[in-house]
């Protein structure tokens, strides 16, 4: 089973690792494009402040796995909801490339 964790980097040079409601953040907007548009923006602050996703692989038994190995790879280009996100972004960007 893959877990999508949340690696963010905090103090001392020292880093947190998260799962379950990874950036526990919502976004409103007056249409579905704005909220989708305000939560991206926020995303991409987290991101660019060195955060970054990735995944973490456990065994599906009654007993834990000893240890389980941390894949920090980019996920999959065929996820929908990042390629959806990545196409987002880029036209964002070019709306605001425009707009400067």
């Amino acid at each position: 089973m893959q877990i999508t964790i949340l690696i963010e980097p905090i103090e001392e040079g020292r880093f947190r690792a998260k799962a379950g409601e990874l950036f526990g953040v919502s976004a409103e907007g007056e249409t579905a494009e704005e909220a989708a548009h305000q939560l991206e923006t926020i995303l991409q602050d987290h991101l660019h402040s060195g955060t970054r996703l990735a995944l973490l692989e456990l065994g599906n038994g009654s007993s834990p796995p000893i240890s389980a190995p941390l894949h920090l790879e980019p996920l999959r280009d065929d996820d929908w909801f990042f390629q959806t996100m990545r196409e987002v972004i880029a036209e964002n960007r070019q709306r605001e490339d425009k707009a400067h």
